[in-house]
């Protein structure tokens, strides 16, 4: 378990967009660099008594359009202070995210717990944290906010009881070293191809093609080509020569005045079945059940069984190894016969199969 409370993560979805981080590696003051010199826009929202209770866009989830930004302006900076929430049913404090803007989601809570969370405080609003996406504001100046769940077996839900989001503005226009139209990653039987087509690339340094298990921790770096000054479009390529079964990718830019962007990451798996239950059986059972599954990475796993109204009957916790088929047995011989859900969240699954007990 992660159990730095300080630490986010950041998931990129539906967006080209491409990250400023106003930080350098010559020491370079990171206020000067704001706006590019000028006082960026501070928009502040309360998230108290905000609610969530299924997937993006499903009722009984909060949501706000916040405005106060420039026209299209760059939203560069994201800090959430103190935030504080219970859980409800079968949620736990990591199961609570937020929708930015239709481009980033952010869950601030890593620790795998029901009850109380937090409060929990992170991101910063004069530079952007290693994963941030960069929000654009529409021509109002105005974004969208929604809370929502990521585990949606009922019955979940989360109250937010303390916290804000503060958001840091720049006018639109700022120059970023790069321009990327493209990104992609193939199979090509022995390793992974990755890659991306810029449009513009302004005193470019280097972009480097990062990997990780997840999507969220522990890049690294699988290869590298050298940047350019020049606004013709231009393909790059990289071969991932030792992929995971399923790998994450996205290019790191850095430009010769040690500003950094990060892309929107793109996902790759390899060979069909991991991250999924391979079987449950016996199907009808009378006493025991034998899960075989193979998940994405080692991790914990929590196997739960339901009803068909969401009561929780049965919820047990162990271990497993990642790209390995791992079996998990359970007693179901106190249950009474009727249609019941099994669930396995863990290791890059979250899957439910009907189980039907005699």
């Amino acid at each position: 378990m992660r159990d730095n409370l300080l630490t986010f993560n950041l998931i990129f979805m539906r967006s080209f967009l491409l990250v400023i981080l106003c930080t350098s590696f010559f020491s370079l003051s990171i206020n000067a660099q704001t706006c590019d010199g000028n006082a960026p826009v501070i928009v502040t929202s309360s998230i108290v008594g905000w609610s969530a209770n299924g997937g993006i866009g499903d009722s009984g989830n909060s949501s706000v359009t916040l405005c106060g930004f420039p026209s299209s302006g760059n939203i560069v900076g994201l800090q959430w202070t103190d935030f504080a929430a219970i859980t409800l049913g079968d949620s736990q404090c990591s199961d609570l995210a937020f929708y930015i803007n239709g481009e980033i989601i952010l869950t601030p809570f890593v620790d795998n717990t029901p009850g109380l969370c937090g409060p929990v405080s992170g991101g910063s609003n004069s530079n952007l944290q290693e994963m941030m996406l960069e929000v654009t504001a529409d021509l109002a100046g105005c974004i969208t906010i929604e809370s929502f769940l990521t585990f949606l077996s009922p019955p979940v839900g989360v109250l937010v009881t303390a916290g804000s989001f503060e958001f840091t503005a720049c006018p639109e226009g700022i120059v970023l070293p790069i321009e990327l139209t493209d990104l992609s990653a193939i199979n090509t039987g022995k390793n992974n191809k990755i890659t991306w087509t810029t449009v513009s690339e302004v005193n470019n340094y280097v972009q480097m093609v990062n990997r990780s298990k997840d999507g969220i921790s522990g890049w690294e770096v699988v290869g590298e080509v050298s940047g350019t000054n020049t606004k013709e479009t231009t393909t790059y390529e990289v071969y991932d020569n030792h992929p995971y079964n399923t790998s994450f990718y996205r290019i790191h830019s850095i430009d010769f005045d040690g500003k950094e962007q990060f892309s929107k990451v793109v996902s790759l798996q390899r060979h069909k079945g991991v991250g999924l239950i391979h079987a449950i059986h016996p199907n009808p059972t009378s006493s025991f059940i034998e899960i075989q599954f193979q998940p994405e990475f080692d991790d914990k796993v929590v196997y739960t069984v339901m009803d068909i109204t969401g009561k929780i009957w049965k919820s047990e916790v162990g271990s497993a190894l990642g790209n390995s088929e791992n079996t998990f047995i359970m007693d179901m011989s106190d249950l009474n016969t009727g249609l019941y859900f099994v669930n396995v969240r863990g290791g890059g699954i979250n899957q439910n199969e009907k189980i039907y007990k005699q």
